[in-house]
């Protein structure tokens, strides 16, 4: 089953038991966009359980706020595993800095653009763990 839902901020697509996030035109995440993004994804995904492939896009700023509140059991509540596609060095530098200190619920790991096949890959294989 594959679906999608396109805000002004963020694109949601089920695909072959991956959800697909995708942020555009977003340079700053703060606490209430953060909190609005995942009541969206609550929406869309209906209480199921999924992993997630995200794509920060133009993300420049993740505010403390928003990193904690994304860190924390009701954001990642239905997230199996997160794989995040960093494009460039300011995306690369703001979810390190997430992981390492807001330290996500779920296993997560980083990937560049060219890899979204081996992130696929090791979504698939830490979700069924």
């Amino acid at each position: 089953m594959n679906k999608t839902y396109k805000t002004d901020h963020v694109k949601l697509e089920l695909q072959d038991g991956i959800l697909l996030a995708e942020y555009f035109s977003v340079l700053i995440v703060d606490l209430e966009l953060a909190k609005t993004i995942v009541k969206e994804r609550y929406a869309f995904t209906d209480g199921k359980q999924y992993p997630i492939l995200l794509d920060v896009g133009h993300t420049t700023e993740l505010t403390r706020e928003a990193r904690i509140y994304w860190a924390s059991d009701e954001a990642s509540k239905d997230i199996l595993a997160g794989a995040i596609i960093t494009r460039n060095s300011v995306n690369r530098m703001i979810a390190n800095v997430w992981l390492q200190v807001n330290k996500p619920k779920v296993p997560t790991k980083l990937f560049s653009p060219n890899q979204k096949e081996q992130a696929i890959s090791w979504l698939k294989k830490v979700s069924k763990s």
